[in-house]
């Protein structure tokens, strides 16, 4: 099968794991990528003696496909904790959500706010099944309204401002109002599933340079047009120097997000495009600071609801990578939507001096070893109400011509395992269909 060529478009996650699996399959694969280097919103940066994670930064022990991948292309061993203490702050004092006194007191939840979640955890358990995190479509059943509607009296609104709020804004940079009330059945689940958090010891970029590392990879080539068709593909991709190359394959794999694809397929698109023009984007900026580590500070996670503060998403102290103590404290602070929006037109030192001062971090002199500030206008795919419903349409057209498939978070789930899942889905139904008839 090796005569038999496939194209990946998109060096992040999704078309990483879909070059792998391509190969995997004895396909001759060639990836090409617009920046100038793999990662999408993977990217690990080293800065000092130290990495840190500018995009996604963590896996979990409920993404098997991201696992699988880990473990297949020799990564496992470098697999290392990260927070382990987790807080949500409340009239101004934060409250370890694994503790026991925050179970059982009122100190973060009231008795009436805690007895509707355990409703919503009944409700969750009756369609566990379809609660998939690599495959989220199969929660449809569940897109009706948003997460402001669910929650919007009674001791509903309390759990939306303590628990949904503040976990929606500080891991997908999204709001209630924009949130499709599926998604809450799927943070259930996660949170009950949840045994650790991870990322790997060297950088979690290196999960997608190995699994991208078996097919030919082109940086620096930026993808203006894919045409399909029964008889292969072409795909027109321009260099930096301004060229333009004809790439010529059996199948594509198109692995980019959503508000790029409609300008490379022009028409062919059909009724897929009015899918793809509804996705939305969220937006994200957090500023990174390394700190000499004293020893004092510990991994560890604080979300900030809205109505307590009004600048800051969350954030992540660093000090530790499994039982290995780094000499450097990485301290990001990160805020998402309409006051990253505002936020990302500042400069570098106005953003992180704003993040800092809302955050109460104060570096003592001689302590701070680097700051970085990273703005991210596509974070990530908004699932907005009606989504789910949309993306199960559009789920049942997603093959061109039988030639060319799509993958990404938008068709997945917001999170590297709805990448991985929506690469592997998309690379089944182009096996199939490549191998089912002569080229």
């Amino acid at each position: 099968m090796s005569d038999t060529k496939v194209l990946v478009v998109g060096g992040g996650p999704a078309g990483a794991a879909a070059a792998y699996r391509l190969t995997e399959k004895g396909f001759a694969v060639t990836l090409l990528e617009r920046a100038d280097r793999l990662g999408g919103r993977i990217r690990s940066e080293r800065a000092d003696d130290s990495h840190y994670e500018a995009g996604a930064h963590f896996f979990t022990n409920f993404y098997p496909r991201t696992l699988k991948l880990i473990d297949e292309v020799g990564l496992s061993g470098k697999k290392a904790e990260l927070a382990n203490e987790v807080f949500i702050v409340r009239d101004g004092r934060p409250h370890d959500l694994r503790s026991v006194r925050t179970a059982i007191g009122a100190q973060l939840l009231s008795p009436g706010a805690k007895g509707r979640l355990v409703a919503e955890t009944l409700r969750m358990l009756r369609h566990w099944r379809q609660l998939d995190p690599g495959d989220i479509v199969q929660a449809a059943v569940l897109d009706r309204g948003s997460v402001a509607e669910l929650f919007r009296q009674g001791p509903g609104r309390e759990l939306l401002d303590y628990v949904f709020q503040p976990a929606l804004n500080s891991f997908l940079y999204w709001s209630p109002e924009r949130t499709s009330a599926a998604v809450v059945p799927v943070l259930i689940k996660a949170a009950m599933m949840l045994r650790g958090m991870y990322t790997l010891r060297d950088g979690y970029s290196e999960l997608v340079e190995r699994a991208a590392g078996r097919a030919e990879v082109l940086l620096g080539r930026d993808v203006v047009s894919i045409s399909g068709g029964p008889g292969g593909c072409v795909v027109r991709a321009r260099d930096r120097g301004g060229a333009v190359t004809e790439f010529e394959a059996d199948g594509v794999v198109c692995a980019i997000p959503a508000t790029g694809v409609g300008k490379l397929f022009g028409d062919e698109l059909g009724d897929r495009r009015a899918f793809l023009d509804q996705v939305r984007y969220s937006s994200s900026v957090s500023a990174i600071l390394g700190v000499r580590n004293d020893g004092s500070a510990r991994n560890s996670a604080v979300l900030y609801p809205s109505r307590e503060e009004g600048v800051l998403a969350a954030m992540t102290t660093t000090s530790m990578r499994g039982e290995q103590p780094l000499s450097t404290s990485v301290i990001k602070v990160h805020a998402g939507g309409p006051v990253a929006r505002r936020l990302s037109a500042q400069t570098d030192d106005v953003v992180a001096s704003e993040l800092q001062r809302a955050a109460g971090v104060t570096v003592g002199p001689g302590q701070l070893r680097f700051c970085q500030v990273f703005r991210w206008s596509e974070a990530l795919p908004e699932f907005d109400p009606g989504y789910f419903l949309r993306l199960r349409e559009f789920e049942r057209h997603t093959t061109m011509d039988g030639r060319v498939v799509f993958a990404g978070d938008y068709l997945g789930g917001p999170f590297v395992e709805g990448a991985i899942g929506s690469a592997e889905r998309a690379v089944d139904r182009l096996a199939a269909q490549l191998t089912a008839r002569p080229n």
